[in-house]
C-alpha cells in the first residue's frame, strides 16, 4: 500500500446482498471485470469526532454536505510504525471526495488527537489541520474493520466494484489499541457491495446485471450503523464479539 492516490472524486452506490448472491453476480460479470491491484485487503478505520459527536450526528441527517475524519490502515494488527492514512471523506450532493495523507500510525494518531504538531506542510495536511481547528478537540470515537474484495472493469479501471464482509466495530480502548476486535455489525452472510465510478452514472451493462440479479440498493453507513448500535449493545444476537484471540482473521 506504499503507493496511493492523495485525492479523488467519484460517485458511489451501495447494495446489500448475501454471499451466495455475491458469487452468482461475480460469475455473471466475470468477463467484464478483473482483480484490482490489491484484490484482498483488510480495511481498518478509526473515526474521529467531537465529544458530542457532531460529525456523525450531522451525517445521520443526510444533509447536502457532510464530512468524516478517519485514520485508516490495511491490516488487522497495528503497530506504531504501521503505514496509515489520515483521511477526510466528504460527500456533496451524492459525489464522494477523499483527501488523504500517509504516515506512521502512531504519529498520525497523536496528531489527530491534538497532542502533536502536523507531520508536514503539504496541502492535504493543511486541510485536515483546518478541520481539526474548526471542530475543536477531536477524539477517536469508533473503529470499523472489514475484509474487502476489489475488482475493476476491464475496459475502465476507474470503475471499481468492492465487496465487504465480516464487518466488526467497537468504541472502546481506541486510545491505546488500534487492533481489530469488537462486535459483528451485520449478520455473517451479509455482503455490502459498492460500485465506484469517476463519472455520475454506472455503465448500462452493470445496471442491467444488478437489476437482473435483484440486488438491493442501500444507503447504509458502517460508521452510522455502528453508532446507532452503541445504544442497544448486547440486545441483538447478531452482535457476536470477536475477541483479540481472533486478530489473525483480519491480517
Amino acid at each position: 500500500m506504499s503507493s496511493y492516490i492523495g485525492s479523488f472524486a467519484r460517485m458511489e452506490k451501495k447494495y446489500v446482498l448475501n454471499r451466495d448472491e455475491m458469487r452468482r453476480f461475480l460469475c455473471a460479470i466475470s468477463s467484464k471485470i478483473e482483480e484490482d491491484e490489491y484484490p484482498r485487503s483488510t480495511i481498518n478505520s478509526i473515526y474521529f469526532d467531537t465529544e458530542d459527536n457532531k460529525l456523525i450526528n450531522k451525517s445521520q441527517e443526510k444533509p447536502y454536505y457532510k464530512e468524516k475524519l478517519r485514520l485508516r490502515t490495511y491490516t488487522g494488527i497495528v503497530h506504531e510504525q504501521t503505514e496509515a492514512f489520515a483521511e477526510i471523506k466528504k460527500k456533496v450532493n451524492g459525489i464522494v471526495y477523499k483527501r488523504r495523507t500517509a504516515g506512521e500510525y502512531g504519529s498520525l494518531f497523536k496528531w489527530l488527537c491534538g497532542t502533536t504538531e502536523a507531520p508536514d506542510s503539504e496541502q492535504i495536511t493543511r486541510e485536515i489541520a483546518y478541520l481539526l481547528q474548526f471542530y475543536g478537540q477531536m477524539r477517536p470515537s469508533m473503529q470499523i474493520v472489514y475484509r474487502r474484495e476489489s475488482y475493476v472493469a476491464v475496459e475502465d479501471h476507474d470503475l471499481r466494484i468492492t465487496f465487504d464482509t465480516d464487518v466488526i466495530w467497537r468504541n472502546w480502548s481506541l486510545e491505546t489499541d488500534g487492533n481489530a476486535y469488537g462486535f459483528r455489525l451485520l449478520p455473517e452472510e451479509t455482503v455490502l457491495m459498492e460500485v465506484k465510478a469517476s463519472g455520475k452514472t454506472i455503465p448500462l451493462w452493470l445496471v442491467r446485471e444488478i437489476e437482473k440479479h435483484d440486488i438491493r440498493p442501500s444507503s447504509i453507513s458502517k460508521y452510522g450503523e455502528a453508532f446507532n448500535l452503541t445504544r442497544t449493545l448486547g440486545q441483538s444476537s447478531t452482535n457476536r464479539y470477536y475477541g483479540k484471540e481472533r486478530l489473525k482473521k483480519y491480517v
